[in-house]
């Protein structure tokens, strides 16, 4: 499917209102953002879905409204170096959830 045809199927879903083409430039500064030193916490985080966008030959950044469809379950996994996971996201009115003292 070509660029054109596949981002007039994607501006047919509720909430999505433009799509731009992400550029290397772009992904250059995400990057260098995402491994600042500010951005290291207690350990070290490598963004492996960003390095697997910036490998694909289409990305594209979709940019939305309130009426955009919201993830209903947790989509970002913490996976520590052996390759278990300990985490993941919160969505929004789950953090009663997991709010606790430990």
């Amino acid at each position: 499917m070509h660029y054109s045809d596949f981002s007039n199927a994607l501006l047919l879903h509720p909430g999505i209102v433009r799509i731009e083409p992400l550029s290397d430039s772009l992904i250059s500064v995400i990057r260098e953002m995402e491994y600042e030193h500010s951005n290291e916490g207690v350990m070290l985080s490598v963004p492996v879905g960003l390095n697997e966008v910036a490998e694909k030959q289409l990305k594209l950044i979709l940019f939305c409204s309130i009426n955009f469809r919201m993830f209903t379950e947790p989509f970002m996994e913490i996976i520590d170096d052996r390759g278990t996971t300990i985490g993941h996201d919160v969505l929004m009115g789950t953090q009663e959830k997991y709010d606790c003292e430990d």
